[in-house]
């Protein structure tokens, strides 16, 4: 890329509320890639790598939606921002409790007490690490939800703080990336901790959704004229071949540490170029596709849902190919369902949490992650943040 060229970007670096094209399309693929991998085909599709994106996806869109309210409002409602999540979030996983409880309980699989308090508390990365193995947890894949919503807990927190005392939010993210990859290096050579609490713990995934925060900061101080350096085509391979190595390096040391760090530096590097640079314009036309939006908005349902679905198929048909194809099938109309059912009316309640309660038409666009996973999904449309007769909590300037 030419240094004299003039970058077009679909939307500004410095955050602002607004429709992100192509958000929804990167959690389309996000929690295909999950669900895919958990009907049978993770030897061939990269599911982890689902969740990472999700974090990130998760990271950059809270961060730059609080930045955006910050320079809006002069302040950041925490209240209003944890009503918005908790609208977002609790409608959706109470309705799949209690719908995936009475399937199961037909089924004649009965999750414990310990297993409901974990799904509803939002502990089940602690319990997943220590019950691995056990048959019973039917509700094992909230553990992503659980890493976000500690997330939402303590970013908001530390923003504010950062912001107060003019820190750069950039340098101090990315050192926080680079002490989650210390902890995982510490946990494998120095404190010998299993590979499933490396995986599932919050202190060693966490740098995931931190990464995407870093990139939103970064834009927001920089611009994308600011990370001109790295728009073009080595920056594209260069990301696309980070991806791959991590994909297909399989040592297991590797895998338990520097797997994330790398995943997340090619991650920020392709989405840079996604929206900066003009010859992958096409891949943002892609994202932004009638499907790829559909499946995105309802990402956060398909991610809670995906496992129900094939476990009530299998009851049925048995473990086969063409029940793993139903199985995916019918997930489509489930999510959907549940979207209407568990996340589309309380669409005006959080719009009357946003600076002038105006209400968005209910197939809006959507601004911030669901999960998701999840996911995941851990995620959500979740835009502006404050009334202006809201008191502010934060009044130091960026």
């Amino acid at each position: 890329m030419s240094q004299t060229d003039t970058l077009s970007t679909p939307f500004p670096g410095r955050a602002g509320h607004g429709y992100l094209p192509g958000f929804d399309g990167l959690r389309a693929i996000a929690v295909m890639l999950v669900v895919v991998a958990h009907y049978g085909w993770g030897h061939i599709v990269p599911g982890g790598f689902g969740v990472t994106l999700f974090f990130f996806i998760s990271g950059f869109l809270i961060c730059r939606l609080l930045l955006a309210e910050r320079i809006k409002h002069d302040g950041i409602d925490l209240v209003a921002f944890y009503k918005r999540r908790f609208l977002r979030l609790s409608p959706p996983l109470l309705m799949f409790l209690a719908g995936s409880g009475a399937v199961y309980a037909f089924l004649e699989v009965q999750p414990s007490g310990l297993h409901l308090a974990a799904a509803l508390t939002y502990t089940m990365n602690f319990v997943k690490m220590h019950t691995i193995n056990d048959p019973s947890n039917v509700w094992g894949h909230l553990w992503s939800l659980a890493v976000e919503e500690h997330y939402y807990l303590i970013f908001p927190f530390l923003l504010i703080f950062l912001l107060r005392k003019r820190l750069s939010l950039p340098t101090v993210f990315g050192w926080i990336c680079v002490a989650a990859l210390i902890n995982r290096l510490l946990g494998v050579y120095v404190l010998g901790r299993e590979p499933a609490t490396l995986y599932y713990s919050t202190d060693t995934r966490i740098d995931s959704i931190l990464m995407g925060a870093w990139l939103a900061s970064l834009l927001h101080d920089r611009g994308f004229e600011g990370v001109r350096k790295f728009v073009g085509w080595p920056a594209v391979v260069a990301g696309g071949a980070l991806l791959l190595f991590s994909l297909l390096f399989r040592d297991e040391i590797f895998r338990q540490t520097w797997r994330y760090s790398v995943q997340n530096i090619g991650i920020s590097l392709l989405m840079i170029n996604l929206y900066a640079y003009g010859a992958l314009r096409w891949g943002l036309a892609i994202l932004e596709t009638p499907p790829m939006k559909w499946v995105g908005k309802r990402s956060y349902e398909m991610y809670l849902w995906h496992f129900c679905v094939m476990a009530g198929v299998q009851a049925v048909m048995g473990i086969s190919l063409l029940s793993t194809a139903i199985s995916l099938m019918l997930l489509f109309p489930v999510s959907g369902l549940a979207y209407s059912l568990g996340t589309r009316p309380f669409m005006i309640w959080r719009s009357r949490l946003r600076p002038g309660g105006a209400i968005r038409p209910k197939e809006g666009p959507s601004v911030a992650s669901d999960d998701q996973p999840a996911p995941v999904p851990a995620t959500a449309n979740e835009n502006a943040s404050t009334r202006a007769t809201t008191p502010k909590v934060d009044k130091a300037k960026i």
